[in-house]
């Protein structure tokens, strides 16, 4: 795992470390902010929706993070959501049909929800499913706009620290 993340991190973010040395910019922050407030929109509308139980990812992090509270907050807070950006935005929009940004966007968002639905229990939640496509349609379109990682990370950051607390 290391290794494909290390050849994935080199694809993703060596290859455009133009991207961490920029500093973020008021207008980048003004999109963190709305994006975070979509964000919030879009938890606000799925989770009346979402199995209380039965979504075995949901379960599986809430039995962790009871457990491993201060690690898995950890984990689930920040490496998480490094690992997912470098991932997802880093390497899925600047390899994958670079020159049709519209279709990396969608796939991305739509490989994105599709990664945090456990499709071994066989009861899949497809608002769940849905609100983290959504979810990663908001953390795409944010990087598309600002071309700084760094902003879709700490959105990812702001997105799940408060899932972890709520």
């Amino acid at each position: 795992m290391t290794i494909l993340f290390w050849q994935v991190y080199h694809k993703a973010v060596a290859d455009n470390h133009f991207e961490f040395q920029q500093r973020l910019q008021k207008h980048d922050w003004l999109l963190i902010g709305a994006g975070f407030i979509i964000m919030l929109l879009i938890n606000a509308a799925t989770l009346p929706f979402v199995k209380s139980s039965g979504n075995s990812n949901v379960d599986s992090l809430t039995s962790l993070l009871q457990s491993f509270t201060f690690f898995m907050l950890i984990f689930v807070a920040f490496i998480g959501p490094i690992l997912e950006e470098v991932l997802f935005r880093g390497l899925f929009l600047n390899w994958f049909f670079p020159h049709q940004r519209m279709l990396s966007i969608i796939l991305s968002s739509l490989i994105f929800g599709t990664f945090h639905v456990d499709f071994t229990s066989g009861q899949i939640d497809p608002i769940y499913w849905l609100s983290k496509v959504l979810l990663g349609l908001v953390l795409a379109l944010v990087y598309n706009h600002t071309k700084n990682l760094k902003a879709s990370i700490i959105l990812h950051i702001l997105n799940n620290t408060l899932a972890a607390f709520v």
